[in-house]
Formats: structure tokens, sequence, C-alpha cells
């Protein structure tokens, strides 16, 4: 219903910075006066418009937060359902993937989310989809299937509303076999990235980390081995006992053991194990592989 390339180009602008890759945002029509599919027309249009410009589809990961996380989702989803090639990816932002509003976090989350309300959602949901049924998958995508899709990463925050959203989506997606992994931010709130808090860049340099493990050749893997061994930036050792997926939030999570000293037994989240931090004034991975040999 409203926003636009102008008011939304903090975190597309950060992004490309971020990783150097080049980002395209597309002003797509808006409810209440052109309600949907118009959003969904135009966003196969603007990944249409890239390929006539020479890209493949596997130059292009497609973005969105909110309501643009939706359509990010029903846009694939329209893409395969029409047996056309996906995109190498998709990044979602709190995305707003349940407009039927069934997910328990609208009660839960109520009277800490600083930004969103259920209320309102509900009156804007109504126009969006301009008379149609707000369970159908292309307006609600979190009702569809998700066979095929490419690698998928979630950010949330933990006081949202919509917290339900990406949750019930990504277990959905895992039950499908999609590579996705979700992260939920701690104390933060509805597209807490296009804020000017530390959080916002450390969650946006995990963003540019997805693109690179879709296209550089150089790349980490996400995919970590157990009993691998590690070592850390400043010099720690580690072998990696187990790779696992937390029931409630379903972020996953690395198990590792110090090789030396005390052996004590550590937990990261997978994507923040393979972050890439600041040493000496230049960029290295937190965790790299000790190769054999």
């Amino acid at each position: 219903m409203y926003g636009s390339p102008e008011t939304h180009k903090s975190i597309p602008a950060r992004l490309a910075s971020m990783s150097g890759y080049a980002a395209l945002s597309y002003d797509y029509r808006l409810a209440p006066e052109f309600p949907f599919p118009a959003a969904l027309d135009d966003a196969v249009a603007a990944f249409d418009y890239l390929l006539d410009q020479g890209y493949s589809e596997d130059d292009i990961v497609v973005c969105g937060d909110s309501a643009g996380g939706g359509l990010s989702i029903a846009l694939v989803m329209t893409l395969r359902d029409r047996g056309r090639k996906l995109p190498a990816g998709i990044i979602v932002i709190s995305p707003w993937t349940d407009l039927t509003h069934s997910g328990k976090s609208h009660i839960s989350k109520r009277d800490i989310d600083p930004l969103m309300a259920t209320k309102e959602l509900r009156k804007a949901a109504e126009l969006y989809a301009g008379g149609g049924a707000l369970s159908n998958r292309y307006i609600s995508p979190l009702f569809g299937d998700f066979k095929d899709f490419p690698p998928t990463l979630i950010h949330v925050g933990s006081n949202e509303i919509l917290l339900d959203d990406s949750k019930r989506l990504a277990a959905r997606m895992v039950k499908q076999k999609v590579d996705v992994r979700i992260t939920i931010f701690k104390d933060m709130w509805h597209v807490f990235h296009m804020f000017d808090v530390p959080e916002s860049y450390t969650a946006i340099r995990r963003m540019a980390q997805f693109l690179d493990s879709l296209w550089q050749e150089d790349r980490i893997e996400y995919e970590v081995h157990p009993g691998a061994y590690y070592r850390h930036y400043k010099g720690n050792e580690y072998r990696v006992l187990h790779i696992a997926r937390h029931s409630e939030t379903l972020e996953e999570l690395v198990v590792y053991q110090q090789l030396h000293g005390n052996h004590n037994i550590w937990v990261c989240q997978l994507d923040m194990f393979l972050e890439t931090v600041e040493c000496n004034g230049t960029r290295v991975y937190r965790f790299e592989e000790i190769k054999e040999g």
C-alpha cells in the first residue's frame, strides 16, 4: 500500500556496498488502486527485465522485506508453477507470508512489537487481496508448497508479531527439503535492517555472505563438516562435533570442541561460525577449515 525504491533504498544500497553486487529496486504497483495480482505481475516483469538485460536466472537473487518478502516468495512460486527456471536464491527479511494472520505471534508479541499492529495489517490484507481469498498461495505464500525452491535466507526479529510468518515458512521449507536458513535476531523489531543500529550492519553482512556462498568460486561453503578441524582467526583450533537445528528457532547450530587447553564445548550459529571479521586491517573468516595435510 505504501513505500517505493526511494523510501526503502537503505537496504539494497547497504547490501550492494557490502557485497559488491549490483541491486535493482523496482517500483511495483500498490493497493488499493492496484490490488492483487498487480504487484505479482510487476515482480515477474522486473525479473524478465533483468533477463532482457542479459542476466541469467543464475545471476539473480530475489530479495524483499515485509510485504515485499511475501511477494518475493510468491514470485518464485509463480515462476516455478509456470515451469520456468528459478533464480539462484532468495533473501527475505521479516516476510509477511500469512495474510490470514493465523500465527500465534500475533498474540504473544502483541505487547512488545514497537512497529506493527495486527488490526492495521488486517485492513491492508483485505485491500491488497481485492476480494480474493487471503489463503490463496500467491497472496499468502505460506500456504503454498516449496518444492524445488532455491537456497533461502530468512531474517526476522524476535519481537515481531510476524515472527511466526518466518518460523512457519522455514519449518515448511525444511519439510520439503529446501536449503533454508533462518536467523531470529534477539530483541529486534520488524525490518530493523533499515535502521542505523549495529545489528543492522551485522545482518546485512550475513546477507552479503549468503550471496558469496551462491556466486563466489572461492567461497566458504555454508556446509560445515562434522569431524573437520577449524582454526579460529585468533589462533585456537577446534573440531566440529555436530550440526543441529534448534527445535524452536530452526536456526542451524554448530557444536564444536576446543582441541587444546581445557577442551571446552561451544555452540554457535552456523552463519556466525562462517562469517568474516576484521583482523589487522583485513577481512578474514572467523573459522577457517584446516585442510587435510
